[in-house]
């Protein structure tokens, strides 16, 4: 309260998971018109966990795209693309796993966390195929980013199309991605 000038409940800021989730907390509780800053891990190299280690290996002996996590975010208002770009920005910021690709080093494969990624949100023409081939198109894990996102433009809203390496991703935190996004959209 003292350093935010913020008061939230004890037991609400306790069951935020994380840090990032803990500032976006106290950031949407707030009036304050600064964004709080969060830590970043620290940038180079960190071993892949074993898991990682595991599904990493599995996917450099296959060409299927068994790891992708596809989902759709639906509006009922247009997305405006700039807003969702710098949005992304901010989920980057927050989230060291979105900047995270692998690559293989000294026998050990190894997460990589890059300072700045490129933030592309892909405009998705209409018809299921082409959708289809942006969600089951397979990740490169050696380069950033192990995301994508495609923007579907409808005449009454948006469809958001959002694919995530299940390296860096699990059904646990497609649902804290989802909420830093539209969370980091609405400011």
């Amino acid at each position: 309260e003292n350093e935010f000038g913020v008061k939230v409940p004890l037991m609400t800021l306790m069951s935020a998971g994380s840090l990032s989730e803990m500032a976006i907390l106290i950031e949407t509780t707030s009036s304050r018109s600064m964004p709080i800053s969060v830590y970043r891990p620290t940038r180079g190299f960190v071993p892949a966990t074993p898991p990682q280690q595991q599904m990493w290996l599995l996917e450099q002996m296959s060409d299927a795209d068994a790891y992708n996590i596809p989902f759709r975010l639906s509006f009922d208002h247009r997305l405006d693309l700039k807003c969702l770009t710098k949005a992304m920005k901010t989920v980057l910021d927050w989230h060291a796993s979105l900047r995270t690709h692998f690559e293989f080093r000294n026998d050990l494969v190894t997460q990589v966390i890059s300072d700045n990624p490129e933030i592309k949100v892909s405009i998705l023409e209409q018809g299921e195929d082409f959708e289809k081939q942006f969600v089951e198109e397979k990740f490169d894990t050696g380069k950033p980013c192990l995301w994508r996102l495609g923007l579907k433009n409808r005449d009454d809203g948006s469809d958001l199309v959002v694919v995530l390496h299940h390296l860096i991703a699990d059904a646990w935190s497609v649902e804290i991605f989802v909420r830093s996004l539209i969370t980091a959209y609405q400011q």
